[in-house]
């Protein structure tokens, strides 16, 4: 008696496993674009800027320039690269996603499964956010471990300054112990860490918007730079651009602009961090749902730019 066919398992629009099996490839497709090569250039200015090159010279010690100011400078120095590093890491990798699938044929493998267009976009993204949380963790580790060591050497010296003036007091102690901890290594440094990540993850979805309809690689690598040129000067265009707008028409412009072009100045508060000020809690949810609601408005228009693309 044969036995009766099995039953085929109905096909699932939306699959956990395929998704994370598209998350996987493609971030070992990055890993193997040799994408975290740039770390070993973050690496070396990291050093250069935080040990290498000394602090101006002075008549009256450390006391006199402010040893805060050098770890004012490298945090700048270390936010900044690391902003730059990961959003370029973002569009460019992310650009070369779509059109190295076309090449190789293996677009038309994945979808002929069937995978459903939508789940290999946001697996594709997926795996790119996985390569900047990656990135983002290591450059975050070694930027602390150098301020750090930066702010205990600053600190030794300082008190050897004091000391040996016969002026080390406990009042003196604290002051120092306080405007240390104040430009030195906090919580704050990780909200900032965590807005660059935001930035960049909005940056990576709109070049993976941008290559649903792009001719080349450098087309989409180009036109996310001019969107990030854009984002980053949004506030300005409001203060200058539309300050003779009448209120009314001034807010819908700019709600127009900043869904066209995101605001990634919502992101963005390093300066605050290197200044030493407190950046509250609220602002680290409010733009961890900015970046969201980004994320997913981006991804929906490249799934519908994406479905009606002929391949």
């Amino acid at each position: 008696m044969t036995k009766p066919p099995a039953a085929s398992r109905p096909f699932q629009l939306f699959s956990p496993l395929r998704l994370s099996a598209l998350t996987g490839n493609t971030l070992t497709q990055l890993l193997r674009m040799k994408t975290l090569y740039f770390l070993v250039i973050f690496g070396a200015a990291l050093l250069v800027f935080g040990f290498i090159i000394p602090a101006p010279p002075t008549g009256e010690g450390l006391a006199s320039f402010g040893g805060e100011q050098e770890l004012r400078l490298l945090k700048s120095v270390a936010l900044g690269a690391m902003s730059w590093f990961a959003v370029i890491l973002a569009v460019a990798g992310t650009a070369m996603l779509l059109p190295r699938d076309l090449e190789d044929r293996t677009l038309y493998t994945i979808l002929s499964k069937p995978v459903p267009r939508l789940e290999y976009l946001l697996g594709k993204l997926g795996g790119v956010l996985l390569l900047l949380l990656l990135s983002l963790a290591l450059m975050d580790l070694a930027c602390c471990a150098a301020l750090w060591l930066k702010q205990k050497s600053l600190l030794a010296t300082e008190f050897r300054y004091w000391d040996s003036r016969n002026l080390l007091t406990p009042e003196q102690t604290q002051k120092i112990y306080r405007l240390y901890a104040q430009y030195g290594l906090d919580w704050n440094f990780q909200t900032a860490v965590i807005g660059i990540f935001w930035q960049a993850a909005v940056m990576a979805t709109i070049a993976l918007l941008i290559s649903t309809f792009a001719t080349s690689t450098l087309f989409t690598i180009l036109a996310g730079l001019a969107v990030l040129v854009i984002g980053q000067g949004q506030e300005l265009a409001r203060d200058y651009i539309f300050s003779d707008l009448l209120p009314g028409a001034e807010r819908l412009v700019s709600v127009t602009l900043a869904l066209i072009f995101p605001d990634l100045r919502q992101f963005n508060v390093i300066d605050e961090v290197v200044a030493g000020q407190k950046i509250p809690g609220w602002f680290l949810f409010r733009m961890s749902g900015l970046g969201l609601l980004y994320l997913a408005f981006y991804s929906i228009v490249a799934w519908f730019v994406f479905s009606d693309k002929e391949l």
